[in-house]
């Protein structure tokens, strides 16, 4: 099920650097070199290889949906990326507000 408005990799870049307030940028990597960096960070290598192949699908719009099967099952229009990476920072940032600042009590 997908959203009622698609996006790509370089715009959910662009509302998370709005969200966070700094640039953020998509760096879009030939598979080998991203699965070379996932097994860096060290992820088994058969499992690397599958993520890489999955952002070439992405990439290929595999996963688009524009069936509106999303908003049908919960009745309303779902949220845009832009408002919800707002929505969870400003969520996170009012829990951080309410943890003192020496951190929590243990």
């Amino acid at each position: 099920m997908g959203g009622d408005q698609p996006f790509t990799f370089g715009e959910l870049a662009a509302a998370v650097g709005e969200a966070a307030g700094k640039p953020v940028t998509d760096q879009n990597l030939p598979a080998e070199d991203y699965a070379k960096i996932l097994v860096g960070a060290g992820l088994p290598e058969g499992y690397a290889a599958i993520l890489a192949d999955s952002d070439l699908g992405i990439a290929r719009g595999e996963l688009l949906v524009t069936s509106g099967d999303l908003r049908t099952l919960i009745g309303r229009e779902s949220i845009s990326k832009g408002n919800i990476l707002i929505t969870a920072h400003d969520t996170d940032r009012a829990d951080n507000d309410s943890v003192p600042a020496s951190g929590p009590a243990r």
